[in-house]
């Protein structure tokens, strides 16, 4: 899970007998809550994504759920057991024009949410497969599958009021977070304009799983001086090689534009830039393609080749008689016995050294006995 190792650093682990282990960050001002501090964007193709403010906000506003225990938020990570499926948001919203009235802010009407508590079924607002579906949901949290078909079932029929759920965390005091739609939908900082609201617009709103307000151009590049932020030309301009073919370029924004405002809040698909050949000469200039692959080796199934240059251990080496000194070959060389006998023989040259040696010493006997 991405972000899961900043979560130490940051606050306390502590074990519940109805949800488990439950995450409790320590650095928080006393009216936070879940969503709170940061930033709505629109990022393809999840839709309406939440980027926090916090150091450790990344892990805890995409995967698990959120829970209020004594007055304390909480956060619950998945099973351990299964991998964290990756959501743009955990939250459900608040709106309607009923709660538009009761909290009207000039021209601009309100959006507000509140964490998903656990064993609530997230519903993205793109298109999403059923296994997909199911996996967002049982891998961030414990659920029931029934649950999960009934939601799925009015998500793929293109209903997305949840009117009929009950949601935890929508009575926890503080959990409902609203501000301006122009706020929301600019990227604008939400704490710097978050709206008062009382207990009875909180359980006023229409609840919908989906924030139905259509983004803008503001709201893909962020309202902050990295929205400003260009790359170099020199990154642009350069080559780089790939195996495969980049996928053709998506249309911009102001293409698609009109297709979100006809539903708002859905995210589309991706649609294909219809590209002229000056675009496509360009990109075939910067990218090149290495097709030419007839003769790579998958070394995995062809396995190691060392084994057949290296000879079996149990094969005698075959040794060029040229390899070996004149002096030593098989012919002149003497053999075991041979060199045996030769060393265990007397050496010659020593007897008749030995023999003078006998002579010197009695012709110096003689001269002592014949001496007066």
């Amino acid at each position: 899970m991405v972000g899961y190792a900043d979560l130490d650093e940051y606050g306390r682990w502590s074990s519940d007998v109805n949800y488990g282990n439950v995450w409790y960050p320590s650095q928080v001002a006393r009216d936070w809550a879940p969503y709170r501090d940061g930033h709505w964007v629109w990022q393809e193709p999840w839709g309406w994504t939440w980027v926090d403010n916090a150091p450790w906000g990344f892990a805890p506003s995409h995967y698990g759920r959120w829970v209020s225990v004594s007055n304390r938020w909480g956060w619950i990570p998945g099973p351990r057991n299964l991998r964290a499926t990756y959501a743009p948001a955990l939250v459900a919203f608040v709106g309607g024009r009923d709660w538009s009235l009761s909290l009207s802010y000039g021209n601009s009407a309100p959006i507000g949410w509140f964490p998903l508590g656990p064993r609530e079924a997230y519903v993205p607002s793109y298109r999403a497969s059923r296994e997909y579906f199911t996996r967002v949901n049982v891998n961030n949290t414990v659920i029931n599958n029934t649950t999960i078909t009934n939601v799925y079932n009015n998500y793929s029929g293109g209903n997305t009021n949840a009117g009929q759920i009950t949601y935890a965390n929508r009575t926890v005091a503080g959990a409902v977070t609203a501000v301006p739609s122009e706020v929301f939908v600019n990227a604008r900082p939400v704490r710097q304009a978050m709206m008062n609201i009382d207990r009875r617009a909180v359980t006023s709103g229409e609840i919908s799983r989906i924030a139905p307000i259509a983004p803008s151009y503001r709201s893909v590049l962020g309202a902050g001086k990295e929205g400003a932020a260009q790359p170099s030309r020199a990154a642009l301009d350069r080559r780089v090689m790939a195996r495969s073919a980049p996928p053709p370029e998506a249309a911009p924004f102001v293409a698609r534009e009109r297709e979100l405002k006809r539903n708002p809040g859905r995210a589309s698909e991706v649609v294909v830039s219809p590209a002229g050949p000056a675009a496509t000469a360009d990109s075939a200039r910067q990218v090149r393609v290495i097709t030419d692959q007839r003769a790579r080796v998958n070394a995995r199934e062809a396995g190691s080749t060392r084994s057949e240059a290296r000879p079996d251990a149990r094969t005698p080496i075959a040794v060029p008689t040229d390899a070996v000194p004149p002096e030593e070959t098989r012919s002149n060389r003497p053999d075991r016995s041979s060199r045996d006998q030769m060393r265990d023989a007397p050496d010659a040259d020593s007897d008749e050294a030995s023999e003078e040696k006998d002579k010197r010493n009695n012709r110096k006997e003689r001269k002592r006995d014949d001496a007066p």
